[in-house]
C-alpha cells in the first residue's frame, strides 16, 4: 500500500517531465493504468471480488450506500459473477477499517471517490448520486475505456517486481512458496484478514460467493494460526 502511493508518485514525474534523464518515461495511458491499478488493488482487497468481469462490469449504480445500525458501509452489487445461487446475483459489503483524521473514510471510499474525482462529471457529486450514474466504474480519464484486464494483469507483474521485500530478487512477485502473485491473490488477501479477525466460514462464504467447503479446505491454515494460543 505505501509503496503504490510512492510509486505513482514518481510515476507522475515520468510523465510530466518526459522520463528520467532522458531514458525512462511513460505515456499518460500508462500513468492512468498504474492510478487505477492502485485503486483496483485496495478495493480488491477489502471486497474479495474476483478480477475479470466480476470486477469490470461493474457500473457505478451498481453501488449502494447501505445502513445498519448508524454505520454506514458500500454495497457491490455484482452483475457478472460466479455464484452458488439460482438467482445469478450476488451482493458485497465492502472491508473499512478504522477511520482517520476528521473522520476520513478508508477501505473501499477512498479509493472510488480518488477514481470519481478523476471525472469532471462525477468528482462533485454526493455518494447518492455518484451511485446512480450509469458509467463503468474503471475507466481512463483521457480515452474514457474500461481498463483491460490484460494491462492490469501485466501491470500489477511489474508492481510486484518492483516493490521492495527484505531485499529478495523479484521484490513481492513471488510467495514464500515460490508460487507468483496475480490480482487474484487480493481475493486470498481478503479471505486471510477476515477469517483472522473472526469472521465465520458461513459469513465469508456468502460475501465471497464460494462453498464453506472450499473456503475451509483453502483457509484451514489460518484456523490454525488464528487458535494458536489456544493448540
Amino acid at each position: 500500500h505505501n509503496f503504490m502511493r510512492k510509486d505513482l508518485s514518481r510515476s507522475k514525474k515520468l510523465v510530466r517531465n518526459g522520463g528520467r534523464n532522458g531514458l525512462d518515461s511513460i505515456t499518460q495511458k500508462s500513468y492512468e493504468i498504474r492510478e487505477v491499478l492502485r485503486d483496483i488493488v485496495l478495493i480488491l482487497a477489502n471486497t474479495g471480488i474476483r478480477t475479470g468481469n466480476e470486477l469490470l462490469m461493474l457500473k457505478w449504480r451498481d453501488l449502494e450506500v447501505v445502513k445498519d445500525d448508524g454505520m454506514e458501509s458500500i454495497m457491490f452489487h455484482l452483475p457478472h459473477t460466479k455464484t452458488m445461487n439460482k438467482t445469478g446475483l450476488r451482493s458485497v459489503i465492502g472491508y473499512e477499517s478504522k477511520r482517520g483524521k476528521n473522520d476520513e473514510r478508508y477501505g473501499c471510499w477512498k479509493p472510488l471517490r480518488r477514481i470519481a474525482d478523476r471525472f469532471e462529471d462525477l468528482k462533485d457529486l454526493d455518494w447518492d448520486e455518484l451511485f446512480e450514474v450509469n458509467e463503468y466504474v474503471f475507466r481512463l480519464p483521457e480515452s474514457k475505456e474500461v481498463v483491460k484486464q490484460s494491462a492490469l494483469t501485466s501491470n500489477f507483474k511489474y508492481l510486484m517486481k518492483r516493490c521492495p521485500d527484505k531485499g529478495r530478487e523479484g521484490g513481492l512477485l513471488r510467495d514464500n512458496k515460490e508460487e507468483k502473485r496475480t490480482l487474484y491473490s487480493l481475493r486470498h488477501t481478503y479471505a486471510t484478514f477476515r477469517l483472522m479477525a473472526g469472521m465465520s466460514f458461513d459469513r465469508l462464504s456468502k460475501n465471497m460467493g464460494a462453498s464453506i467447503k472450499i473456503l475451509e479446505d483453502h483457509y484451514e491454515h489460518v484456523e490454525v494460526k488464528k487458535l494458536a494460543n489456544e493448540y
